[in-house]
């Protein structure tokens, strides 16, 4: 399903469990191998949703997510603006044999 607003609501109000990765096209931009790293700026809305219709909020990060795929760095401005116009500025290399699927054998820690 979307992640829109008015979405959201109908699937709270209708006392679904929503999860929802909060870093779009950005995080996926911004993922390197040396790093982990989050993109969280001005995604806010649903915690006040979560609030509004009395939702426990349970934060969840993947350790390890970072080495299913290469990713190329740099021109990070021009990419993030790519991003704010809904196209993912994104080039990445998982699997040696089938480059969309994530590298094998990577660990992975769900906390």
């Amino acid at each position: 399903g979307s992640a829109g607003k008015a979405d959201m609501i109908s699937y709270l109000r209708g006392g679904e469990s929503v999860a929802l990765p909060i870093g779009g096209f950005e995080e996926a931009t911004l993922t390197c191998l040396q790093q982990d790293r989050v993109f969280i700026k001005k995604r806010t809305g649903f915690i006040r949703l979560c609030l509004q219709f009395g939702v426990a909020v349970r934060p969840v990060f993947v350790f390890g997510e970072k080495d299913c795929y290469w990713n190329i760095q740099g021109g990070w401005k021009s990419r993030l603006a790519l991003n704010r116009l809904g196209l993912p500025a994104v080039l990445t290399w998982g699997c040696s044999w089938l480059p969309l699927l994530p590298k094998r054998n990577v660990e992975l820690y769900i906390v």
